[in-house]
């Protein structure tokens, strides 16, 4: 059971660079950041984390980590079309605390998990 949750763990991790780029992006107002989540659909990290999606809740290791996974995938996914053409600031910083607690979440129920 270790080994998935450090499977879990680490895909979220790897996937937590992907959304800490588009934060950046974000607060900058950067050009790039409009086919941000667009080029994102053949990058691995993004597969690994569908993949996790679509698992089902019985091959989980807990129904805690299972949920916990989900919120911190819809909350990034959330995070990651919000739009830059317009006064989002408020948006993207609540969506911004959103992911951060629900990726700490994540993590939390994670290691509760090993025991």
């Amino acid at each position: 059971m270790n080994d998935q949750i450090d499977l879990i763990g680490n895909t979220a991790s790897q996937f937590d660079s992907l959304v800490q780029q588009y934060i950046a992006l974000a607060l900058e107002n950067d050009s790039k950041l409009v086919e941000y989540h667009h080029n994102l659909i053949d990058d691995p990290r993004m597969e690994e984390m569908i993949e996790l999606r679509a698992t089902p809740v019985s091959n989980w290791p807990s129904s805690g980590a299972y949920r916990a996974f989900h919120e911190f995938s819809f909350s990034s996914t959330m995070l990651m079309e919000t739009s830059t053409d317009q006064d989002t600031s408020i948006k993207l910083h609540d969506r911004i605390s959103t992911y951060e607690r629900n990726f700490d979440t994540l993590k939390k129920t994670l290691d509760a998990s090993r025991r």
